[in-house]
């Protein structure tokens, strides 16, 4: 019948005396497991099956016991007791990020994290060796939720840290909360994240805005650059070429040439053209869903800009390409903050957490 759930039995043990019924809106499985070896690897499940309650008077007794736990994935059970058990392991030496997490929580749940901190390792150190600008979003949500249930708080201030240059700048956390898995993400975290990210992309904002209106000001000095511009066809180019480099000029540079000179109206056509080059004009699509680390690349690239001037260092646009250095190091720096042990042991108490 249509709806209907059909029981799908997978035995973990030959010496199995109890099953666990775990079912959702999608399955249900019966899981036959043996006591004796999932109350060693769960603090939960050994009061549930070992203890004097019920469901362990029934284990004793030789009747076999059908515990229901309601809710849960059985998908991430099935993980679980399988490898509690030693049983298929082979199938679960690669987990999806939202598997992961998902088996991360319920293991929380059933008091089993050590018992599984091995395999969680593994999963965490597959995706650690990939490059993140591969990941998605939501892959940053599944693994960070993963961790912070299996408790390798390491990894996940590492994670956050890492998340504030990968994440897309105007990233909407809202979808994370939508989501029953990555909600249990601390807030502290994703604040944490959001606010590194905002300080740094307003620092290159601001720092944008006020190289372009620094070189509009300063309009009176004027040099010399290394360029020529050819009276025949008006290409520009380096006075070192014995003539202009069009194919269908030619014209030899002792003709009528004319040297190009470092005006502001040159500077900053130099400047425009990199930041269009570099993907960082205009502003507001230069900012739009990229990541902080892309975005710092893209920074990076205005250094290649080399026009030429005679007054070298003295030279405005070379004084604000310096400056522009010194403050993109601030901004890398200050993306690099670290994420502090103490806001995720507050975050901790507060919902109860052990």
């Amino acid at each position: 019948m249509e709806g209907v759930l059909t029981d799908e039995i997978i035995e973990l043990s030959p010496e199995w005396d109890a099953v666990l019924v775990v079912r959702d809106q999608t399955a249900r499985k019966k899981f036959r497991v043996q006591s004796l070896v999932l109350s060693s690897a769960s603090t939960s499940f050994k009061t549930t099956l070992r203890s004097r309650l019920f469901h362990g008077t029934s284990v004793r007794g030789g009747k076999r016991p059908e515990v229901i736990l309601e809710g849960d994935s059985p998908v991430a059970m099935e993980i679980i007791l399988s490898i509690i058990h030693c049983y298929n392991l082979d199938k679960w030496k690669a987990l999806s990020a939202k598997d992961l997490a998902l088996v991360a929580i319920h293991s929380d749940r059933y008091e089993c994290v050590q018992s599984l901190w091995p395999w969680t390792f593994q999963w965490l150190f597959r995706f650690q060796v990939q490059p993140t600008s591969s990941w998605p979003a939501e892959d940053f949500g599944y693994l960070l939720a993963a961790m912070h249930a299996s408790k390798a708080q390491d990894q996940f201030f590492n994670l956050c840290n890492i998340a504030v240059n990968s994440l897309p700048v105007d990233f909407d956390f809202k979808v994370w909360d939508d989501d029953p898995i990555m909600a249990s993400i601390p807030n502290e975290a994703k604040a944490h994240i959001t606010s590194v990210a905002n300080a740094t992309v307003n620092l290159l904002r601001t720092l944008l805005s006020e190289t372009v209106e620094s070189l509009l000001r300063r309009k009176s000095e004027v040099g010399t650059t290394n360029n020529v511009h050819c009276g025949h066809c008006h290409t520009v180019y380096d006075q070192r070429a014995k003539s202009c480099p069009k194919p269908s000029c030619s014209h030899d540079v002792e003709g009528s040439v004319t040297r190009v000179l470092c005006t502001w109206e040159r500077r900053m056509g130099c400047f425009m053209q990199a930041l269009a080059e570099n993907d960082l004009w205009p502003p507001e699509r230069a900012f739009a869903g990229v990541s902080l680390s892309v975005l710092m690349k893209r920074f990076e690239g205005l250094q290649k800009i080399n026009h030429g001037c005679s007054m070298k260092s003295q030279c405005h646009l070379s004084i604000q390409l310096d400056h522009l250095e010194g403050e993109l190091a601030t901004a890398v720096f200050n993306a690099q903050k670290p994420f502090h042990r103490r806001t995720t042991d507050r975050a901790r108490e507060s919902s109860g957490g052990s």
